[in-house]
């Protein structure tokens, strides 16, 4: 390439390399006061030209460019083949070979054409006109109209990936609970997992324990080996080696059932013989036998603090290489049931106080509108 001579209208950006890549073909009209200028938006020259056309002179419909991302479609692309199969067996239907080329041309152009118009790249749940990038630019308009205005806004943006996801019809007509569904239980009883994950009694962290045993979402290593972030599923536990999901951390592990076996009723009162513990009981608070209010909370408080106790010192295992005894996880869910106890006593103490100050507001109030004279608003006896 020899850059320093006339006539390039492509320049590379530093100089080094040009190209007569930009063309004007004209047919029987040749092209006069041909000139090329510079322009800072891009690195092409503008080419421009005079051209004398005559009156019998006719435009064509121009090239037909293919949209190459259509190619990216595999199912597209099988459909064209099948296409193409189908009309190879067409050649001897006409004269020449330049036919049939034509001829090939105007079907591959045809399919191409419909298929972009009817599959956009970049179409949004089947709407014409519209595109996933429109919804970036209304979210953009949107927050600028709320800087503009200086009003609070909350930004919801829905992914179109499930757009087109099919559920079958039958399932839409069965009867289904109104709460997520937990893994293995009758239909009813979600509804009292999500009572007992909120429930009253439990601290914020007791509550989250519970929220995660019932999505089981636990961070044990099943899960994270799930995702990518555990090089193994295997229990911690020294001799063990099953895998350790949430049912198996709190339940079927050989530290857990030795863990239930010391937290029985001698240790708790509450809590019923090991022999009538359950898994369901133990992890999601549902039983057959259904106990008091007041029983219950007692009970449902000392499972959370014990289950607490052992994801503790299972942790403590893992990260610091500590043997936590029997004994000590039991040390450690009773002080959080005391812990846990103190707080709801000082929250219904505050509570109550509240209540008779307000109470002690009113009846001075009432007190005060009892001595006032009915003839004289302002005035007191």
């Amino acid at each position: 390439m020899h850059p320093k001579e006339e006539g390039f209208t492509w320049l590379s950006s530093d100089g080094t390399r040009a190209s007569r890549i930009d063309y004007i073909l004209a047919r029987d009209s040749p092209p006069t006061d041909a000139r090329l200028t510079p322009v800072f938006f891009s690195d092409h020259a503008m080419l421009s030209c005079m051209l004398s056309l005559s009156h019998s002179v006719t435009t064509g419909r121009g090239l037909w460019k293919l949209n190459c991302s259509l190619l990216e479609d595999r199912e597209l692309v099988r459909q064209y083949r099948e296409h193409y199969k189908e009309w190879q067996t067409l050649q001897d239907s006409f004269d020449t070979h330049a036919e049939w080329w034509e001829m090939l041309k105007r079907r591959t152009q045809t399919f191409f054409k419909q298929a972009e118009e009817l599959i956009h790249p970049d179409q949004a749940c089947a709407v014409p006109g519209r595109k996933i990038t429109d919804s970036l630019l209304l979210i953009r308009d949107t927050i600028c109209l709320a800087r503009d205005r200086n009003f609070r806004l909350v930004v919801l943006n829905l992914d179109f990936e499930k757009a087109f996801d099919r559920v079958s019809h039958q399932y839409l007509f069965q009867e289904r609970e109104p709460v997520s569904p937990v893994h293995g239980l009758a239909f009813g009883e979600p509804s009292t997992v999500w009572c007992n994950v909120n429930h009253p009694t439990l601290t914020n962290r007791l509550r989250d324990m519970s929220w995660m045993v019932a999505h089981e979402i636990l961070q044990v290593r099943s899960v994270m080996h799930s995702r990518g972030m555990a090089a193994n599923s295997t229990c911690p536990r020294p001799g063990c080696g099953a895998p350790e999901t949430v049912r198996h951390l709190l339940w079927e592990c050989s530290a857990a059932v030795d863990q239930w076996a010391k937290a029985g009723s001698l240790k708790f009162p509450c809590l019923p013989a090991r022999e009538v513990l359950t898994a369901q009981l133990i992890l999601y608070g549902v039983s057959q036998k259904q106990d008091c209010s007041r029983d219950f909370s007692k009970q449902w408080l000392t499972l959370a603090a014990i289950k607490d106790a052992i994801w503790t010192s299972r942790n403590l295992l893992v990260r610091r290489h500590m043997q936590i005894p029997p004994v000590t996880v039991i040390q450690m869910a009773a002080a959080t049931i005391k812990s846990a106890t103190r707080h709801a006593q000082d929250t219904a103490t505050k509570k109550n106080r509240l209540c008779a100050h307000s109470d002690e507001g009113a009846g001075a109030t009432r007190e005060r509108s009892k001595q006032r004279r009915p003839d004289s608003p302002g005035g007191l006896l």
